[in-house]
């Protein structure tokens, strides 16, 4: 019994020193690229080409260099080049992070990796297809705080609080392409996991709600619209355009109380009674800046004075 159990202790013990053996060590002055991670293309193993002065960066010496003396400095710290790796099991550990990873026959990223950050104690597991970052979930101290995901060409980010609560989700559809302001969507929460609002930079729109769901605001760009709302739902503003008019509502409880419509010509105030009836309007006419007031039917009740001239924000 005492031989068998011995076998086994031997036998584990090897293939712990042959696991260990299994990833080789390169130098500190790797690290992974992670330029593109969010954008679906292959990351790369890179090397500091000057590590020597990358080591003096944070340096007396470094911070008191002169303007020019530190740009150029700086553009050798940050130069870097690609290194090509064969198949096999790697891992490095430098001053700043401890990565462990694995090379595919085409040398190119593949399967299961941990990036460990030591400047803030960060953990990020990490999975490769080709090169490709398809999912990672980072962690501190055993709590996840994000979690990655590429997934039918959209790049996921979710955000999660101390108690694991999820507090933003950002999407990138990369058949858009990868710039900001045509192919993402922001999406933020309450703490009760309820959205708190969406802004979508795809179709140029935005909507943003009460803790209770009651919708809190909207816009939409390309339908030139812009509201807002009490917490009851009710209408309190509405700001639309129609061609070359700019029209901007104020609401009470949903009822109409006031509205401004201004063209290239003229400027129309319009105001409602307590129930959201017209009571009358006046028309500003930028030609002669004179002012001409009307009933809701259109007739003339004050003939036309001059007045300062308003004006509409936008």
């Amino acid at each position: 019994m005492n031989k068998r159990i011995l076998i086994i202790k031997v036998f584990i013990l090897s293939s712990m020193s042959l696991f260990a053996q299994d990833f080789i060590k390169l130098p500190d002055s790797y690290f992974l690229n992670r330029v593109g991670l969010d954008q679906g293309k292959p990351l790369t193993i890179n090397k500091v080409t000057h590590y020597n002065l990358y080591l003096k960066s944070e340096s007396d010496s470094v911070r008191n260099l002169k303007n020019e003396e530190k740009t150029h400095f700086y553009d050798l710290v940050y130069k870097s080049e690609v290194v090509n790796l064969v198949e096999g099991n790697y891992y490095y550990d430098n001053n700043t992070s401890y990565f462990k990873f694995k090379i595919n026959k085409e040398g190119l990223l593949s399967g299961d990796a941990l990036l460990k950050d030591k400047r803030n104690d960060n953990e990020v597991e990490m999975f490769f297809v080709d090169g490709v970052f398809i999912k990672g979930v980072t962690k501190r101290f055993d709590k996840m705080i994000v979690k990655l995901e590429l997934k039918d060409s959209i790049f996921s980010a979710d955000k999660y609080d101390e108690d694991g609560r999820i507090e933003s989700r950002d999407l990138c559809y990369l058949k858009f392409g990868n710039s900001i302001h045509d192919s993402n969507v922001f999406i933020r929460y309450f703490k009760n996991g309820s959205v708190s609002s969406e802004r979508n930079m795809i179709k140029k729109t935005f909507v943003a709600y009460y803790e209770n769901g009651n919708l809190k605001a909207e816009s939409d760009e390309i339908k030139k619209i812009d509201r807002s709302y009490d917490q009851n739902g009710k209408l309190e503003s509405n700001r639309y355009a129609i061609g070359n008019e700019k029209c901007s509502g104020k609401y009470d409880s949903g009822l109409i109380h006031s509205r401004r419509c201004e063209s290239p010509k003229e400027i129309r105030d319009y105001y409602y009674d307590n129930k959201g009836k017209l009571k009358f309007y006046k028309v500003f006419n930028k030609d002669n800046s004179k002012t001409t007031e009307y009933d809701p039917k259109g007739k003339i009740i004050k003939q036309p004075y001059i007045e300062p001239a308003p004006s509409i924000g936008w």
